[in-house]
């Protein structure tokens, strides 16, 4: 069975690209297909369920891969911040590779 996978952002997002580049990373460790769905929050078609989270959050299957602190204030656009990675603003490789793992 496939996995989706998403990457949530917003276009001026200073975390997008690293959060892009940790989640291939986190893709080759698994052996999985680099392949995901990227979703700008600032979209207009962009659904209001996804709105509430910050920039960058990854989704598998529609699951948060870090759930505590994503949701943000509906109609704000924010940065998210993951307190437990090397980079602030990006989650942790170990934390993905779970993710995807599971």
């Amino acid at each position: 069975m496939n996995m989706r996978i998403q990457l949530l952002y917003f276009p001026s997002c200073p975390n997008a690209d690293a959060a892009r580049t940790r989640l291939r990373q986190a893709l080759r460790r698994c052996g999985k297909a680099l392949s995901w769905e990227e979703v700008d929050l600032d979209a207009l078609g962009t659904s209001s369920s996804l709105r509430r989270f910050g920039s960058p959050s990854i989704l598998i299957d529609g699951r948060d891969v870090c759930p505590d602190g994503a949701q943000r204030a509906s109609g704000t656009t924010c940065c998210r911040v993951y307190p437990q990675s090397d980079i602030r603003g990006v989650p942790e490789l170990e934390q993905l590779i779970a993710s995807l793992s599971d």
